[in-house]
């Protein structure tokens, strides 16, 4: 196992030695705690409360999610290599076998079990060639909430105000405010930054990178409020750092900090073209890739390649810290964000991520530079067979960080979605299943996937139930959350 790797399965080990919290019940009218027992063939939730005697009972379709443990894998997994469905299901485990109809996975949370080969986007068996820094939230331990004002002294508790976020199950939900939201994820000169972020409407977020979280000088803390909502607020949340601002229908990167003189500056960084097109509603997969030897940042939506900014740092002015942190500046929406993953990068291109190919298969290697490209004809014994046009190649898996199959073997995406899916089981550090539920007691649940069939799967490594029959989870949001 890599040092990395064993830092993130120490980290995860460590975060449930603690006394196990609750579950969490959230309804359409309110949330309980307690502990999940099962849901019943009829579709009956048996929740326990020690105020309670017996288990009480509620119907699924009045659901909405089950925090297992508080979002805390009960026995957390390390690997990050899985494979993803053309439905957006990732099951995680060890790819052991593959032939030209199936692919057969060694998962810990289902044990061995046989995938159409029709139905894989792709297969990662190390997605971060062994680099991996940071993979969560599982928890918000080391993360920070940060005012862009400190709290008055003499305020009563009655006084004070709500926190900007909230963190549940794996998940950070934005529910208004001016707070900022951070962590000292380690973020080297060369890195690769991914998250999820969910909205209800018109995106607006600023993403900070490399950031240093200074404080502010101290000539600056007795300056009122109209000074803070000028340059000064995103140096205040984040010191020297590059701030990425997302909306709709552009993007825009600065650079922002304290002068030697505590002076606060905001300089706007220029590329070939700020144009994005983003839906108003709805979420997206970011993906931003930062290289400071090099000074350029590159912004990835969905897979696909949109940005680079190239940057000219001042020797006094360049950005050496390593957090990361969100601001919200529509504060009057509502954002989730999951998924987050920081690795290193060794700066080079890899275009398998920023294109699918139709008629053939794309091997991309961990040292992220080589790129294969033909029909994989077979895994096995820890190797991928690759017929090529000039030769055929035989590679050791371990090598392989993502192999995307040829679009033209895939199924038609409209015969791979659920009809109706009753629940989606969410796992940590990677991994998703949905499908129709049969039945779960409080270690195990049985479902019907639209992609594999019926599966039984272990939940000691889930975080989350999620409850919706009208499709996706945003469509179920509180409106307090």
């Amino acid at each position: 196992m890599s040092l990395s790797r064993f830092i993130l399965a120490l980290s995860l080990t460590s975060s449930v030695i603690a006394a196990t919290p609750p579950d969490l019940l959230r309804l359409a009218d309110g949330e309980l705690a307690g502990r999940f027992s099962g849901i019943s063939a009829a579709g009956i939730i048996r929740w326990e409360r020690e105020d309670s005697p017996a288990p009480l009972e509620f119907k699924v379709d009045k659901a909405r999610h089950i925090a297992l443990r508080g979002g805390v894998p009960a026995t957390p997994h390390a690997s990050t290599s899985h494979v993803e469905l053309l439905d957006g299901d990732r099951i995680a485990g060890t790819i052991t076998a593959m032939d030209k109809g199936e692919l057969t996975l060694d998962s810990p949370q289902t044990g061995p079990i046989v995938i159409p080969r029709d139905r894989i986007k792709r297969i990662a068996p190390n997605p971060f060639g062994g680099r991996l820094i940071y993979a969560g939230p599982f928890s918000k331990e080391g993360w920070e909430i940060v005012a862009a004002e400190p709290p008055q002294s003499d305020a009563s508790e009655t006084e004070k105000k709500e926190d900007s976020w909230e963190h549940i199950a794996g998940h950070w939900y934005y529910k208004g405010g001016s707070d900022a939201l951070r962590y000292p994820a380690a973020m080297p000169e060369q890195s690769i930054f991914r998250f999820r972020m969910d909205w209800r409407a018109r995106p607006a977020v600023n993403i900070a990178l490399h950031a240093d979280f200074a404080g502010v000088p101290e000539a600056k803390e007795n300056e009122g409020e109209d000074e803070v909502r000028r340059p000064d607020l995103p140096a205040r949340m984040f010191g020297n750092a590059l701030i990425v601002s997302i909306r709709a229908n552009y993007a825009t990167l600065q650079h922002c900090g304290y002068t030697q003189e505590g002076e606060p500056f905001v300089r706007h960084l220029r590329s070939s073209s700020s144009s994005v097109r983003i839906d108003e509603s709805g979420g997206a997969d970011f993906e931003l890739r930062s290289n400071l030897k090099e000074g350029t940042v590159a912004l990835f939506v969905d897979g696909s390649f949109w940005l680079q900014w190239n940057i000219e740092f001042t020797e006094d002015a360049r950005p050496l810290g390593s957090g990361l942190g969100f601001l919200i500046t529509n504060e009057a929406e509502s954002y989730r964000i999951t998924d987050l993953l920081v690795a290193e990068w060794n700066g080079m291109p890899d275009a398998a991520r920023s294109f699918e190919s139709p008629d053939r298969d794309i091997v991309l290697l961990t040292n992220g530079t080589d790129r294969l490209s033909g029909k994989v004809t077979s895994i096995s014994e820890g190797r991928v067979k690759l017929h090529g046009d000039y030769a055929d190649l035989d590679i050791p898996l371990e090598d392989v960080a993502d192999l995307h199959f040829a679009e033209s073997e895939k199924v038609k995406e409209e015969e791979s979605q659920a009809d109706g899916a009753a629940v989606r089981v969410h796992f940590l550090p990677i991994g998703r299943i949905h499908g129709k539920l049969i039945e779960a007691s409080s270690e195990r649940l049985v479902l019907e996937s639209p992609s594999i069939g019926r599966i039984e799967t272990l939940l000691d490594s889930a975080s989350l139930l999620e409850f919706n029959r009208h499709g996706l989870f945003l469509q179920g949001w509180d409106d307090d959350l």
